[in-house]
């Protein structure tokens, strides 16, 4: 009995769901994508308030680095950072505001970060040279892999503290997650690296 036509057309996707525990009224999502003005927080908070409202169920950030070793340069917010929590508190206001839900996407670069952007060298599992960054990534050692995924840990609890609705965590593109997944990037022979089942450790 909707009059919209896209409703008609397409039940299963205006029809209510849940990612976990988060209900959802419709199964429409914006997906992640950087926008170059996370810097700016009340330009974040205009452009996701207007997705919101356009009808959006949930929308997730760019991509938030975990730590600076992690970032993807300059414009990308860096959590537990000072700018990084104005820019959060100005999107989530914004978002809810217009009825939507708003997801954090928590990103480490690993061997596409640039060693400019904070003069730290890039982390990886392996030293394996990347042409986008046009630099040899150190590396990561057991207290350095450790110290990573508490950042992640320590990530996800300030968005829930801040009141995102969700956290995603990218591993996909070529990223730290990715890295560790993929044979060509991981040359490990240890607990983190080797078999399949190894390379999947660090992302589980």
């Amino acid at each position: 009995s909707d009059p919209r036509p896209g409703v008609r057309r397409h039940p299963h996707a205006f029809a209510a769901g849940s990612i976990g525990p988060l209900r959802l009224p419709h199964r429409i999502i914006m997906g992640s994508m950087h926008l170059n003005f996370e810097a700016d927080p009340a330009a974040l908070a205009a452009f996701y308030a207007e997705r919101a409202a356009g009808g959006a169920a949930l929308i997730v950030t760019g991509g938030a680095a975990v730590n600076r070793e992690g970032s993807g340069g300059r414009t990308y917010l860096v959590c537990g950072e000072p700018a990084f929590t104005r820019a959060a508190q100005a999107a989530l206001r914004a978002v809810h505001d217009a009825g939507g839900m708003l997801a954090l996407q928590l990103f480490h670069a690993g061997r596409y970060a640039f060693r400019e952007t904070y003069g730290l060298q890039p982390l990886a599992p392996s030293a394996v040279w990347s042409g986008y960054s046009r630099a040899l990534p150190l590396a990561l050692d057991e207290e350095q892999i450790g110290l990573t995924l508490r950042d992640f840990a320590a990530a996800a609890r300030q968005a829930r503290d801040l009141g995102f609705d969700a956290v995603e965590i990218m591993g996909s593109e070529g990223y730290l997650l990715n890295q560790f997944a993929s044979p060509l990037t991981n040359r490990r022979h240890d607990a983190w690296g080797g078999d399949a089942a190894r390379r999947q450790a660090f992302p589980l």
